[in-house]
Order: C-alpha cells, then sequence, then structure tokens
C-alpha cells in the first residue's frame, strides 16, 4: 500500500488491536472500517490474529498507488469529520486516512467524550 499524501510505501504493523498502515515518510495512518472503533473500545485482535491478518493482506496487496484515490481499493475518497480531524474516507471499502497526529486527535477526543460522560452521570448531568 502506498501513502496517500506522499506515495511513500506505507509499512504494516500492530497498533493498540489492529493491523494499521503507517506511513514512514509524513507519519500518516491508514485503518480499514471499524478498526478505529476497536482502537477506541480496546476489543483489539490478539497479535496471533494480527499476524494473520497481515499475511492474508499482503497477498493482495497493490503494487502502485494512485494519487488521491483509495490506497486499498482505489475507489473514490470523500472528506470525513470526526471530531475536529477532517479525514479522507473511502466511499467503497470505508477505509480512513489520518494525516500526522489525527490518529490521536481521534482517540483522545473520543475517550475525553466518554470520561464526561462518566462525569455527567455523577453530577447529575
Amino acid at each position: 500500500m502506498f501513502c496517500l499524501r506522499c506515495d511513500t510505501k506505507m509499512k504494516r504493523g500492530a497498533l493498540k488491536g489492529v493491523l494499521a498502515d503507517f506511513c514512514p515518510s509524513c507519519k500518516s495512518f491508514w485503518l480499514d472500517k471499524g478498526e478505529l472503533e476497536r482502537m477506541r473500545s480496546g476489543k483489539g485482535k490478539d497479535s496471533y490474529e494480527i499476524k494473520k491478518e497481515a499475511h492474508k493482506e499482503k497477498k493482495y496487496e497493490p503494487v502502485v498507488g494512485v494519487k488521491g484515490a483509495c490506497p486499498r481499493c482505489f475507489a473514490k475518497l470523500s472528506r470525513y469529520s470526526e471530531g475536529s480531524a477532517k479525514l479522507d474516507k473511502c466511499t467503497r471499502c470505508e477505509g480512513m486516512f489520518f494525516d500526522r497526529g489525527e490518529l490521536d486527535t481521534c482517540l483522545k477526543e473520543k475517550q475525553t467524550s466518554f470520561l464526561q460522560r462518566i462525569i455527567g452521570m455523577f453530577d447529575g448531568g
């Protein structure tokens, strides 16, 4: 898979229980459908499942990148808001592209939102 922004070959690795694609050049991330939610919920996969998934994905990995298209299935991308982050989301496979820092922002905002709801329950809010 090639980076949507800089066309660098992305590296794949385990991150909070999901198999994430990471660009070593511009520090961006690609997450497949459902992986952001799994990261947020803490219901990620174990290392054996992640290794199996990585092996399976390697068989179908694109050998070229198409600038502005989904790096996974080459479909059209659309802009998508996730909290304060503006992401690129695939209209077909629903994968999401995070520019540098956006993934951390999304994870922190969700955690803060969750904690605020819990505190509100005890404050009568």
